[in-house]
């Protein structure tokens, strides 16, 4: 894939190439007058193009004007870089106003300093958000699977077994003669 843009040059050329070969009534590509349509299309596109040249041509003079109103070529960079000279305004050398101007400047260093900052700590908030939500997630799966593991085992587990487990200590010695006398009785019957 070409990523590159392609060169235009400064004054394009917009000629429309004649669709009708031959059989022209006139010489040297004519639009023959069976053509109507063509020959209006072909006006408007010439009305086109002339306004759009006589456009062009004001937006460069408007640019030209601008740029020797400025003094600075095409293209300076940005509005807050550091003058060439020592001070923009005078040319005498004003103290005051150089020390604003490196006030400024200070001022709009520290400014970008303090946006690089806070943009990496929203940087690192987000991914700290994200992996939050990520153990969080892990954990209530986790938690699903376990009380799943707990219904199955209730489930399967005999009752008599659940209440001898549900008695204290005290009441299983005391009760467990009995139950064996119950069982050996029950199974001569």
């Amino acid at each position: 894939m070409n990523t590159q843009a392609p060169f235009f040059p400064a004054k394009p050329v917009l000629k429309l190439p004649s669709r009708i070969e031959g059989g022209g009534s006139g010489a040297g590509g004519a639009v023959p007058a069976a053509c109507p349509p063509f020959t209006e299309e072909l006006a408007a596109f010439r009305e086109r193009e002339a306004n759009l040249r006589a456009y062009e041509e004001r937006l460069r003079a408007g640019q030209a004007q601008l740029d020797a109103r400025m003094g600075a070529p095409l293209g300076s960079g940005s509005p807050f870089a550091r003058s060439s000279s020592s001070s923009p305004f005078t040319g005498a050398g004003d103290a005051g106003l150089e020390a604003a101007w490196n006030k400024f400047h200070r001022a709009h260093a520290l400014l970008e300093a303090d946006q690089r900052h806070l943009r990496d700590e929203r940087m690192a908030l987000h991914e700290t958000e994200k992996q939050l939500r990520q153990r969080e997630d892990g954990v209530a799966s986790r938690e699903a699977e376990l009380a799943e593991r707990e219904r199955v085992l209730v489930e399967k587990k005999p009752a008599r077994v659940a209440s001898a487990r549900d008695a204290s200590a005290v009441e299983r010695l005391t009760t467990a003669p009995f139950r064996m006398a119950k069982s050996i009785f029950k199974a001569a019957e």
